[in-house]
């Protein structure tokens, strides 16, 4: 019986871990440069030189003309929904200078890969 109550509670201590969000607003702050860029899962260079600028008023500014620049945003659950359009990213990855984030654009699949830029 001790043998079923150890699995009983490994179980249940795992069922219960809360999963720590994927990504948070501080985080996202700041501003990313495009590495690269994916349209269909093809290498996309047509925007080189891109970035995406997540200020601290909540507002994204970006040099791709196509996209919600000087939209609001917020982040919710991994997905960052901009005020006034329809155009969602949805974050795979995030760490302090690595953003990854998935979009459909006008029906159409694209994968961003960014590098934080550092403030001097």
């Amino acid at each position: 019986m001790p043998k079923a109550t150890i699995i009983f509670s490994f179980l249940l201590f795992f069922a219960c871990k809360q999963d720590k969000p994927i990504a948070t607003t501080e985080q996202l702050i700041g501003k990313w440069n495009i590495v690269q860029a994916t349209k269909e899962g093809q290498i996309f260079e047509a925007i080189s030189g891109g970035y995406f600028d997540f200020g601290k008023d909540a507002k994204f500014e970006t040099n791709i003309p196509s996209l919600p620049s000087g939209s609001n945003f917020t982040l919710k659950e991994g997905i960052v929904s901009f005020q006034n359009d329809t155009i969602k990213y949805t974050i795979s990855h995030l760490s302090d200078s690595t953003l990854v984030v998935d979009s459909n654009i006008r029906n159409t699949k694209f994968q961003f890969t960014c590098k934080k830029t550092v403030e001097m």
